[in-house]
């Protein structure tokens, strides 16, 4: 038999995954290896999460970012993982390949980003490493642990379960379109912000964890379709979300019609959203929905979870009415020719 050498821009980042996986082993004290938005290792009677997320210049990092939004951005990133965990960060480790060329005003304005965001949440920043790098990587490892004893995961749906997603969706996506594509950045000033200025949805987390009516969670940084197919896998169910029930906020939708792309596509598939998708206990949805409107915060209920393993949306007809047809299983992915990392490189190095 002939074996192909694939390149992995050929497989992907979720194909490389799939791949290593086997290679690893998991020793008694991993509750939760590989395949989760953290690892959760028994320590004794508890519990601790550990993630960690990368960020580089030309392919992460728009160019309008300044030095502190970039520190902010790599806790960001890695706090979003606990968050989706339902914990509580205790710090990170941030290892930082630097260019020689940087000016030290920036990585210094870069150390006050990461501490800002760090302790923003009760965290703090705990160390890491320095060294020479030709371009600007930043990888970032987090701890937390629970809030509630018990962790979220992915694989607790089960048919019946309503589905819930925090704050709105596309407006990230829509800020990094606004920078890259040329937009007017002060018409669509809140996806701009959403775009340079991300929070993990760790207040919200903590509040859904008090109510114990979780039983699974992702956060939608890769895009809302790709992370209600993890959870569909993970629990081997299926789900059904309706379009009009999407909190799709007007300025997505504004941005969409500037390039002539379906808002849709900024909601579901292109990320950047650091919101929490969650299943329920149908019990509990408004006692939770309720608790989070006293604080602030907004839970819209845009689905259930049903028997199977398909995902069905119901969206709007152009003429009025409604058509239903399967999800695209379809969402920011490292290493390919679509992902977002390529098309930022591509803007970046344009004549």
């Amino acid at each position: 038999m002939l074996w192909m050498k694939l390149r992995l821009g050929e497989i992907g980042e979720r194909g490389i995954i799939s791949e290593l996986t086997p290679l690893f082993s998991k020793p008694e004290h991993v509750l939760l290896g590989i395949g989760d938005d953290a690892a959760v290792l028994k320590l004794g009677e508890n519990m601790v999460v550990a993630t960690t997320d990368m960020i580089q210049s030309d392919t992460h990092i728009p160019p309008q970012m300044t030095p502190h939004q970039i520190g902010k951005l790599v806790v960001t990133v890695n706090y979003s993982d606990l968050a989706a965990m339902g914990a509580k960060p205790l710090g990170i480790l941030v290892s930082m390949g630097l260019p020689p060329d940087m000016l030290e005003e920036d990585l210094i304005s870069l150390a006050k980003g990461i501490e800002e965001m760090a302790t923003r949440y009760g965290g703090c920043m705990l160390g890491g490493d320095t060294k020479n790098s030709p371009r600007l990587t930043l990888a970032g490892a987090a701890l937390g642990v629970p809030y509630n004893k018990q962790v979220f995961t992915r694989g607790g749906a089960s048919p019946g379960d309503l589905v819930g997603v925090t704050g709105q969706l596309g407006l990230g996506a829509a800020g990094l379109e606004t920078l890259l594509r040329g937009l007017d950045p002060k018409r669509f000033g809140s996806a701009v912000k959403a775009a340079l200025e991300p929070e993990p949805r760790l207040l919200e987390a903590e509040l859904l964890a008090s109510t114990g009516a979780v039983t699974a969670a992702n956060d939608v940084s890769d895009g809302l379709a790709w992370e209600l197919y993890e959870i569909s896998a993970a629990s081997g169910v299926g789900i059904e979300i309706w379009e009009e029930k999407l909190p799709i906020p007007s300025v997505v939708s504004e941005v969409a019609g500037e390039l002539d792309i379906d808002p849709l596509e900024l909601a579901l598939h292109r990320g950047w959203d650091y919101e929490l998708l969650v299943t329920l206990k149908p019990g509990k949805t408004e006692l939770v929905q309720q608790l989070l409107e006293e604080r602030g915060y907004k839970l819209s209920l845009i689905g259930h979870v049903t028997e199977g393993d398909v995902i069905i949306i119901h969206t709007k007809k152009d003429g009025g009415g409604e058509e239903t047809g399967v999800l695209e299983p379809r969402g920011y992915e490292h290493l390919t020719s679509t992902s977002r990392a390529s098309r930022l490189g591509a803007w970046k190095n344009r004549d």
